[in-house]
Parts: C-alpha cells; structure tokens; sequence
C-alpha cells in the first residue's frame, strides 16, 4: 500500500505539473487571441473607414439633383449592396435643348467594380461636353479603349447611353448588352422593349465598336432604363423576380409618372424578395415626356 501510496503521489505530482503547464499554455494562447483579435478589429474599423471614403467618392460621381427639364419629368434610385456598387448613372444637360442619359454596370460589386465605375464616369465625361459633337457610338468607342487601356481585371461593364432631344423627342442610343429598356407608349397598352445591340461589353475588346438606334418619343410616353440586380433578385425559393413581373409592376403604375413606375418596380421586388436583400447593385431610371 505504501508502494501504491507512493506510486500515486507522484501520478498527482506529473498530473499538477502538466496541468500548470497547460494552463500556462492556455493563459498564453488566450494572450495571444486576445491581441489577434483587438488586431483584426482594428484592422476591420480601418477597412470600414476606408470604405466610407469610397463611399463618399462614390457618391460625389452621381448627381446630387437630376436636371430640371421642361417638358419632362425624370426620376432615379440607386440601391448598391454594400457600402459601394458597380452601377452608375448620369443625366449630363449639353444645352437647353439636348440631354445625354448613361446607365452603367461593372461586373461584381464592392471595391474593384467601384474604381472601375470611377474611371468609366471619368471617360463618360471626358467625352460628352457641350461643344463636342460625338455620336452615341463613339462616345461607347472612345469609353472602350479607355477601360481596356486601364483595367487589367474582368470588370467588364454593359451600358445603355443615348443622347435626347427634348424638344423633338428623338432619343439616339446604344444598348451594349445592358438589360433591354422598356418603352411605354401613351395611350395604348404598347409596351416595346428595346432590344437592339449596340455592341459587345464595354472594356473587353481593344477594338471594339458600337451602333446606334434612333426612336421617337412622342408626348406621354415613358422610357424605363434598370441594372439586372433588379429583375434578378431572388425569393428564398432561389426563383428570380424576372422580366415579366417587373414588366408588369410598371405597367400598373407608369401612367402615374416616374416616380410611381420606379417606387413601384422596387415595391414589388421587395415583396417577392420577402424582405431579402438584393445580390447585385440595382439602378433604375425613368423619364418621361410631359
């Protein structure tokens, strides 16, 4: 028994030992996690600043008030996923008579679709000035060879850009691989969509070039431009909110004006999304002549 005693005590001895070691080991662990941690949210709090700087550049490229035009009413929302998107748009005045339109979405979103939107809306504007008299198309042509002298990712972007005449209606445009527009005609229940395609994804091809259409829009009609984070929003099904659904949601309310076919297409994706935000950036824009 004394044998055992003795066998016993040095068991405990080994068994304390190893757990002072342990708990030294732990203590030193906890240690360290405790500083990776006050790390990472100091890193986390330096990522949201920066975030929020982007956020501010950001939202200086979309104007702060779209233009008054007479005749016309116009209405846009902007809706990115996270604290920076993808999309864009613009509404530039050239003069009291001409108006240019650009809706546009990079590939992805966050950061790097961000400063690929920056330099996009940079070369928009380098090209569309008043005085300067460059076809829709060659505006998307000159934007091209920028983006692809200066993006060395796959962000690449699809754009709908037309130039307007707001005294006679003619609307010159370029659709490259954006979602088609709808066009609502007054009076009737005409719904067009303009599916022409003006060329390939902005920024892909060094070369590339780009065609345009013209149409009329006469007195009461209302054009609807949209990214696809729109029509392609998910239910928790995993089914998306589509074309014809959101054909139908302006349908309803575009005799009402912009604002309302907007409001109402975003209303209607909210409830069959059930609450669910969208996976992708969405920009919607609707204009119509008075």
């Amino acid at each position: 028994f004394k044998d055992m005693e003795q066998e016993l005590r040095g068991y405990a001895s080994q068994l304390e030992s190893r757990v002072r070691e342990r708990t030294q080991e732990l203590e030193k662990r906890n240690v360290e996690l405790e500083l990776a941690r006050q790390s990472l949210e100091k890193a986390q709090r330096a990522f949201e600043e920066e975030l929020d700087m982007a956020k501010q550049v950001q939202d200086g490229l979309l104007p702060e008030v779209l233009p008054d035009l007479p005749g016309w009413k116009i209405h846009a929302e902007y809706m990115p996923t996270g604290k920076v998107g993808g999309d864009f748009f613009d509404v530039v005045q050239l003069d009291d008579d001409k108006i240019f339109v650009v809706m546009a979405d990079v590939a992805g979103h966050g950061v790097p679709a961000a400063l690929v939107t920056a330099m996009a809306k940079m070369a928009f504007l380098r090209f569309v000035r008043n005085g300067i008299e460059l076809s829709v198309a060659e505006i998307l042509r000159q934007v091209n060879a920028e983006l692809y002298r200066a993006v060395r990712t796959d962000h690449y972007m699809t754009a709908f850009a037309g130039m307007l005449d707001l005294k006679t209606g003619k609307l010159r445009y370029c659709r490259a691989c954006h979602p088609y527009p709808f066009l609502f005609r007054a009076g009737t229940e005409n719904v067009e969509r303009l599916v022409q395609r003006g060329g390939f994804f902005v920024g892909m091809f060094e070369n590339a070039t780009y065609a345009e259409e013209e149409i009329q829009l006469m007195h009461g009609d209302l054009l609807f431009l949209y990214t696809d984070g729109l029509h392609e929003s998910m239910d928790a099904a995993g089914r998306q909110f589509g074309l014809q659904r959101l054909e139908a949601s302006i349908q309803s309310s575009w005799i009402d004006g912009p604002a309302a076919a907007v409001h109402n297409a975003l209303a209607q994706r909210e409830g069959h999304a059930m609450g669910r935000a969208p996976n992708d950036d969405i920009t919607v824009l609707a204009l119509q002549r008075l």
